[in-house]
């Protein structure tokens, strides 16, 4: 079975995904989450942006 990886961008108010995206799971997540924190501030603007993680993701 395939592994993937989901990335979502929810309102923190309403709950509800404005974004989200899906890469392969055999991509290393450090560099994935680079790119994915670069489109989350192009969507957020300045805003606060809280992140919630699996600790896989910085090992």
């Amino acid at each position: 079975m395939a592994q993937i990886n989901l990335y979502m961008f929810m309102g923190e108010t309403s709950r509800l995904p404005i974004y989200q995206t899906v890469y392969s799971g055999s991509l290393k997540d450090v560099s994935t989450l680079k790119t994915i924190l670069a489109k989350f501030e192009t969507i957020a603007g300045d805003k606060p942006v809280l992140v919630v993680m699996d600790k896989r993701v910085c090992q």
